[in-house]
């Protein structure tokens, strides 16, 4: 049995290709345990890293077909936001709550360095923001129309991940919309009010703090 993460869009006719852009997402949208299923993790990440890729190869489609890339029409963004969505607006995983299987954590090493918290979903997290963003530039008009003031405030609220690569993503996926979206921007500043607001009412850690005040 072949599995369908392991297809492309030259493996199966033009009208499937949605189809398979949609079992792809759903596949990277099962919460798996990295450590116990590293194998399938792995597979997820690549999977993303295809859709990623199927998404950036679309902007040098000239005109578009659909029998060269699954990105050729709006109803593609619609399953990919859902996606993007349920991957990263998530309980954050700390040393305290969450995953602590994954990261006994002293205050300090045997040097008195602190030791950094690193999200073991990180590389699959990673690749979720490049879809974002090579969405984005993809249907630049469309995505912005699609994107709500709820999404942008869950956006700026992964300020407070507790990794420091993804604090550092965010502020760049952030400043690409601010940037490329001007009827956006004053949504964006009240986002990141109320990330700031979040922080004073006791969630939140000062490190995001630092990169909400540095954008």
């Amino acid at each position: 049995k072949v599995s369908p993460t392991s297809l492309s869009s030259a493996d199966v006719a033009s009208p499937f290709h949605k189809a398979l852009l949609w079992r792809k997402l759903r596949q990277c949208c099962i919460r798996l345990d990295e450590a116990a299923f590293p194998d399938e993790f792995q597979r997820q990440v690549s999977t993303m890293n295809e859709v990623v890729a199927a998404c950036t190869a679309s902007l040098y489609v000239r005109p578009p077909r659909l029998s060269q890339t699954r990105f050729t029409k709006l109803s593609c963004v619609d399953d990919c936001l859902r996606c993007i969505d349920f991957l990263l607006f998530r309980p954050y995983p700390t040393p305290e709550v969450g995953f602590p299987r994954y990261f006994q954590r002293a205050a300090f090493d045997a040097n008195d360095v602190p030791i950094p918290f690193l999200d073991p979903s990180w590389p699959l997290l990673e690749s979720v923001y490049a879809l974002l963003l090579a969405l984005f530039k993809r249907f630049p008009a469309a995505l912005a129309d699609a994107l709500s003031p709820a999404f942008f405030q869950r956006l700026a609220h992964n300020f407070y991940s507790h990794d420091a690569r993804e604090r550092k993503q965010v502020k760049q996926t952030v400043f690409r919309f601010y940037a490329d979206s001007p009827d956006a921007r004053s949504t964006i500043k009240r986002s990141l009010q109320l990330a700031l607001q979040d922080y004073v009412e006791g969630e939140g850690t000062a490190d995001g703090v630092d990169e909400i005040l540095g954008f």
